[in-house]
């Protein structure tokens, strides 16, 4: 029999977890990787391309938010559910949208209705997915577990990479589509042997851990602390870099280098994904051990907006800035996701992930859309990569403030993980000093038994 209260299980419980996204985070870049063919076959711009993500970035501003609050109020399992049959869904109507040998207009339209789709589910589930993190990690190996499955997920990207163009090309536009269909289902079957691993922990533990059953408030969240916002403001300004960034690099890289292989362009703009997979379960490992993840944060922040005044200013091989993005990305979600538990309570970890989420969504909807704006512009990859660089500059900005706001508080974000089990470890020794201190007047109030006897 499985012992639910072992190392290995909540382990067993982390692998599925990141099955959860593989499919979600495949397809969410395929568009990038099928630019050309996408625009040849709708005659769309790029600023009509780039819909393609804001409309996603727009659909999750608003379902995260809604997303925390199913999450906590009815549990990850059912939300689990909930949200991947969104993704499938989302993914067979952008296929469908591909295959149909109609209108290019309208095919356009059936595309943009799937990401819509998508979008509801693909940034819902991974709250529901940092979720079940928290629930098992907190205390444990929570920036591990968080780095194990970000690592997993962007194998997805990352394989999107490599194989969707060279599926396109040896098979055909509308199968690769259909592909990546079958590639979220793999997330459906997770979610049911996780669901059913699960149940048997509840039972043999006797907690609940599919969620607080908690009816969040709004003012529950207002009583959210300054580190918490911060937080939320250097997630949304760090993605903001990202996401919008590796959409339109590969087109990028083959125009400005004037690449002949159609699959180079992809191949480097993947290796932000690549080196995630290979650095963020390290780093997330020695943020464990060492802590201080204000000081991390802002050693991510800082490698940012150099690798886009590189790409802006000069004509650098694009493999070096990519590779240091690359490292940045790893380092700040090995310490920002798992930061924001640390800094509010459990009972409210899905509504705190989904507002984070939903700022960040709206930041990279407006960003996606405003980055096919200025490329399609006189001032083209220049110029956005400059407003890229400006956009680093500000996640330093937070980094600096975090880490300010933190040290006159507790410092849970700044102190090192032996200063912070010392610090629990009073705090305990504190309580109960406290409980004894109120019992004392109990006792001293009953009657000797000598006087009763008098």
């Amino acid at each position: 029999m499985i012992d639910a209260s072992a190392r290995s299980f909540r382990f067993l419980i982390l692998t599925l977890n990141c099955l959860l996204t593989f499919g979600s985070y495949y397809v969410f870049d395929m568009p990038s990787v099928l630019e050309d063919e996408i625009k040849d076959r709708l005659k769309i711009n790029s600023t009509e391309f780039g819909l393609f993500y804001s409309l996603y970035g727009w659909t999750n501003c608003i379902m995260s938010l809604c997303a925390g609050y199913i999450v906590d109020r009815f549990g990850y399992r059912m939300s689990a559910f909930l949200f991947l049959g969104m993704v499938v869904l989302g993914q067979l109507v952008f296929a469908l949208g591909g295959s149909l040998d109609i209108n290019p207009r309208s095919s356009f339209y059936i595309m943009l209705t799937g990401r819509f789709i998508f979008g509801i589910g693909g940034g819902s589930i991974t709250i529901v997915q940092n979720t079940i993190s928290a629930h098992y990690f907190r205390g444990k190996e929570l920036s591990v577990a968080f780095g194990v499955t970000l690592t997993m997920s962007r194998i997805g990207s990352v394989l999107n990479f490599f194989t969707s163009k060279q599926l396109c090309d040896s098979t055909s536009f509308g199968f690769t589509l259909w592909f990546g269909a079958g590639c979220c289902c793999v997330g459906v079957v997770s979610a049911i042997i996780l669901s059913m691993l699960d149940k048997m922990a509840e039972r043999q533990l006797g907690g609940k851990y599919t969620g607080s059953g908690k009816v969040v408030n709004f003012s529950d969240v207002k009583k959210f602390e300054s580190r918490y916002w911060l937080l939320v403001f250097t997630i949304c300004s760090f993605y903001l870099c990202i996401f919008p960034f590796i959409a339109t690099a590969p087109d990028m890289f083959k125009h400005k280098r004037h690449y002949d292989n159609s699959k180079t362009p992809s191949y480097l703009a993947s290796v932000v994904y690549f080196s995630s997979i290979m650095l963020a379960i390290p780093m997330g490992r020695i943020v464990d051990l060492f802590g201080r993840q204000s000081l991390w944060l802002l050693f991510g922040a800082c490698l940012t907006p150099p690798v886009f005044l590189m790409f802006a200013l000069t004509d650098i091989y694009p493999l070096w800035p990519m590779l240091v993005l690359g490292v940045a990305y790893s380092v700040m979600a090995a310490s920002l996701w798992p930061s924001i538990p640390l800094v509010i309570p459990l009972g409210t970890v899905g509504t705190a992930m989904g507002i984070a989420t939903s700022v960040q969504m709206i930041g990279v909807g407006v960003t996606s859309l405003v980055a096919g704006v200025v490329q399609d512009s006189r001032f083209h990859w220049k110029g956005s990569n400059l407003m890229f660089a400006f956009i680093g500059c500000v996640v330093v900005g937070f980094a600096v403030l975090l880490g300010a706001v933190d040290k006159r508080k507790d410092g849970i974000l700044s102190k090192s993980k032996a200063d912070r089990l010392a610090a629990a470890e009073a705090s305990k020794i504190a309580a109960r000093d406290t409980t004894n201190d109120q019992e004392t007047p109990l006792l001293e109030n009953v009657p000797d038994e000598d006087e009763d006897r008098k």
